[in-house]
């Protein structure tokens, strides 16, 4: 995918280790295909575009659980 017209949404540091580890993340209003998705077998089986409520209601349930992901999630449900 391709992203353009990035918008900064959130800063932050995912652990103790403040000094080696600022995350910044950004916000898209412009994505393009480039490639088609292939899985690999190594992790991702497949993608999807979902509404942010759907996310949202993935977070609250346990279904989406690592830092980054929740971070950008709720940070963007705000803006």
């Amino acid at each position: 995918m391709r992203c353009g017209n990035l918008n900064l949404l959130v800063v932050y540091y995912p652990d103790f280790d403040n000094f080696i580890n600022r995350t910044t993340l950004f916000y898209s209003e412009g994505v393009d295909d480039i490639a088609p998705f292939v899985a690999d077998g190594a992790g991702v089986t497949e993608t999807a575009w979902m509404t942010l409520g759907k996310c949202l209601d993935m977070v609250f349930k346990g279904k989406i659980l690592d830092v980054h992901t929740v971070s950008g999630l709720l940070a963007f449900a705000m803006t």
